[in-house]
């Protein structure tokens, strides 16, 4: 599989989209590898809209506190417990935005 470039990737080139929300399941895939990509593509591009995250399974006790230590050089991201805080959460940055 040939690696896209976080550039070349459509929510993060479009300007309609005025917000994230990744919700990561890991079973076999580990979450702490996922946050790491997640954050490594919003540094390379400069993510500047809300960027939440909600994370279970497979090391997501290992992949918090890289979002946390993330959220100090890229604010706009943050993460969420559960589906519902993480809904609410992106709502409510893309209506401060709006």
């Amino acid at each position: 599989m040939k690696k896209q470039s976080p550039k070349r990737s459509a929510s993060f080139s479009d300007d309609c989209v005025q917000g994230e929300l990744v919700i990561i399941f890991g079973g076999i895939t580990q979450c702490d590898k996922i946050v790491l990509a997640i954050v490594s593509a919003a540094k390379e591009v400069g993510f500047t809209v809300p960027l939440i995250v909600r994370l279970e399974g497979t090391n997501a006790a290992l992949a918090r506190p890289i979002l946390a230590e993330a959220h100090k050089e890229i604010p706009t991201m943050q993460t969420a417990t559960d589906l519902a805080k993480a809904a609410n959460k992106v709502c409510a940055a893309v209506t401060e935005i709006v």
